[in-house]
């Protein structure tokens, strides 16, 4: 799975995807947003359901919905 993360500023970042009820199922820490994408290992894992990512660097922070079908 690729995230575009736009137009946001070059910074490491700590990338956490969050489930319904606010547990982590997924961290991953010092992502180079460097080219503006993350690619994702696989997460076949994930049940079905909507998730919330968020992704924080040492000058900003940024959220994102996820909709796995």
């Amino acid at each position: 799975m690729t995230i575009s993360l736009g137009q946001i500023e070059k910074d490491e970042y700590t990338l956490r995807i969050y489930d319904s009820q606010g547990k982590v199922v997924y961290s991953i820490s010092d992502v180079n947003s460097s080219n503006q994408e993350i690619l994702l290992n696989d997460l076949t894992f994930l049940t079905p359901g909507i998730y919330i990512m968020k992704h924080q660097g040492e000058r900003n922070s940024y959220c994102s919905q996820i909709i796995k079908k």
